[in-house]
């Protein structure tokens, strides 16, 4: 009897670990309305400063259309969290501030990568996160900026 419980229980235990595993692979992809988006009211959005890093070029945006046309362009990227040796030929440092004080810093490498900086400070330590961009993304609306 012991044996044919063994033969029921070891087949189940490995199905629960496969589903575990399974499981956390799939629940490192985001988006960044989860990220971002869903912890600020977009309507308290002051400005935006975004940095060119090839000349250090800076734009601060503090018109309400021009803000909701980038944060709408932003809003569509699918996210894969972990860690990534980033190649990078064009960098953009974003900073969204609320009410005048930073919320979150980003860094846009080309259309692959971006890395997320959250300032809330109910956080002891600043989190810093990097992301894979998982989906096609077009940065034209923040390069346009620089023209």
């Amino acid at each position: 009897m012991r044996k044919s419980n063994m033969y029921i229980i070891a087949p189940v235990i490995i199905i629960v670990i496969v589903g575990l595993v399974i499981y956390n692979f799939y629940s490192k992809n985001t988006t960044f309305k989860d990220v971002v988006l869903d912890k600020i009211n977009t309507d308290q959005i002051s400005s935006l400063e975004i940095l060119k890093s090839s000349n250090d070029e800076k734009k601060t945006i503090t018109d309400k259309s021009e803000i909701n046309k980038i944060i709408n362009s932003l809003s569509v990227i699918k996210l894969s969290e972990g860690s990534y040796s980033i190649d990078s030929t064009e960098s953009y440092y974003i900073t969204i501030k609320t009410n005048n004080l930073r919320r979150f810093g980003m860094t846009l490498y080309d259309k692959n990568y971006l890395r997320i900086f959250d300032y809330d400070p109910k956080i002891p330590k600043n989190s810093i996160k990097s992301y894979k961009i998982s989906n096609e993304f077009d940065p034209a609306t923040i390069r346009s900026l620089f023209r």
